[in-house]
């Protein structure tokens, strides 16, 4: 490498992303939260994705 290529090399971008473990699905998520529902009363440390999942089993089970 030059030194011109290796100014560049060393002044680019970076990028970091933070994945943290949802408690449900148990993968590695960028949104994971504590997420708080009121009706039905649900807390959990979970990804949107699974949230929204809970809440639809607990509306289909409210229902039947």
């Amino acid at each position: 490498m030059t030194s011109s290529q290796l100014d560049a090399w060393r002044k680019r971008p970076l990028e970091v992303r933070v994945l943290d473990r949802c408690n449900e699905c148990e993968t590695l998520q960028p949104d994971v939260r504590e997420r708080i529902n009121f009706w039905p009363n649900i807390r959990a440390v979970c990804c949107s994705s699974c949230f929204n999942r809970m809440l639809a089993e607990f509306n289909d089970l409210s229902y039947t």
